[in-house]
């Protein structure tokens, strides 16, 4: 079975026009085209979205570079009377003709944007070897992006792989939780497996749990199973290289069939090696420093790229706190990801430029991020005080 098709696309391009138009709104929707299934969506008229000519082209180059082809046939056309599901197929069509594989793209806003290829040989022998873990599977339901890799390999094209329903439902887990059936896997993330696990909701039998993007910490995944969720699956991995390993309870992770540490570099904590079904082997580094147990065991310990994980997301916050310094308010910004007890978003220390109340400095930074930032990027606690917070040698350290 061919895992692309135009639907592939018009999923992908359905998420894309989501995170449009979530990033461009002004208190208006929480989750865009969230009543909307892809086939409505892919019928509709660019005009009937609100999608102008100019965010029309650039979510069509987007998914054009999701999917490129070697030739490209000039311009695309663009025409508010055109609907998302026609340039979808046109896109795959010349993809179809000549594509070889998948292009991600890394978070732009928050770091230097990458465009990350895999071949159609990486992602066929990565779905054929997932899908092992989801024999019983009957539905997805997703609650992440379609166009980043984690949600296109696990639903986009997991759902192809296994020929079974998809659906696609905003992140929150009332919302989920009324659409769970028997022998459903949802492709959640931390957070939201922690907020899912407050509800106290009596799983349904065979409800596979699904999170990746950012770590699971061992103390959640406990809650999860006491609370009766007894079919977790964690992978590890990264855009860059894909799935890499899994895990379904606290401890370390498995390495996946077709990957082995890289011995051969002496000293090299990250190296692994891919072996690929045409017999190639591809020499691959892992985003963090890894902590083995045993040739195929191993533990991620933090990343390696100054680059962190919120809601599946990378984000970078020395960039962050850079963008924050150009606030006419602020002298000196570090920013931080929050410890496990503090929770799983970003945090700021700003050192004032003069003196000003907390709270009014509090209200017009959290205004400015969000003129500013992404919601993953956005700090979510705001600290204050006269100084960098450091420790007894001088050296910068944490606050709470």
């Amino acid at each position: 079975m061919n895992l692309v098709n135009e639907h592939s696309l018009a999923l992908a391009l359905q998420s894309l026009t989501r995170s449009l138009l979530t990033s461009r709104r002004s208190g208006g929707e929480i989750f865009p085209l969230a009543d909307m299934d892809v086939r409505t969506f892919a019928a509709s008229t660019w005009a009937s979205l609100d999608i102008g000519p100019e965010d029309q082209r650039e979510l069509l180059e987007s998914l054009r570079a999701m999917f490129p082809a070697p030739s490209r046939e000039g311009a695309l056309e663009t025409s508010v009377a055109m609907t998302p599901g026609a340039a979808a197929a046109e896109i795959f069509r010349t993809w179809e003709a000549g594509g070889r594989g998948i292009v991600y793209a890394s978070s732009g806003s928050s770091g230097i944007p990458k465009l990350l290829p895999h071949t159609l040989e990486e992602v066929e022998q990565e779905i054929s070897c997932l899908a092992r873990f989801f024999l019983t599977v009957r539905r997805i339901i997703g609650v992440t992006p379609q166009h980043h890799c984690y949600g296109c390999t696990f639903g986009v094209l997991m759902h192809r792989c296994l020929q079974v329903p998809y659906s696609i439902l905003p992140p929150l887990p009332s919302v989920v939780m009324r659409h769970l059936s028997e022998h459903t896997l949802v492709v959640g993330y931390p957070d939201f497996w922690e907020k899912m696990q407050q509800l106290r909701h009596r799983p349904p039998e065979g409800l596979i749990c699904l999170s990746a993007g950012s770590p699971w910490s061992d103390a959640s995944m406990e809650a999860m199973l006491q609370a009766g969720y007894s079919q977790l699956r964690e992978i590890y991995g990264s855009s860059e290289n894909g799935a890499m390993g899994s895990r379904q309870e606290p401890g370390d992770f498995a390495l996946l069939d077709y990957w082995e540490r890289d011995d051969v570099q002496a000293g090299d904590i990250s190296g692994l090696l891919r072996a690929l079904p045409s017999g190639r082997r591809k020499m691959c580094e892992a985003q963090d420093y890894l902590v083995w147990s045993s040739p195929r065991s191993f533990r991620p310990e933090r990343r390696l790229d100054n680059a962190v994980q919120v809601s599946g997301i990378n984000v970078y916050p020395v960039r962050v706190a850079q963008i924050l310094e150009e606030h006419p308010q602020v002298a000196v910004c570090r920013v931080r990801l929050m410890r496990p007890d503090e929770g799983n978003r970003l945090k700021a220390f700003i050192v004032p430029r003069e003196e000003v109340e907390d709270g009014a400095l509090r209200q017009a930074l959290k205004i400015f991020c969000k003129q500013r930032f992404s919601a993953p990027e956005r700090p979510v606690k705001f600290s204050f005080g006269p100084a960098v917070v450091k420790n007894d040698f001088g050296k910068e350290t944490d606050w709470p």
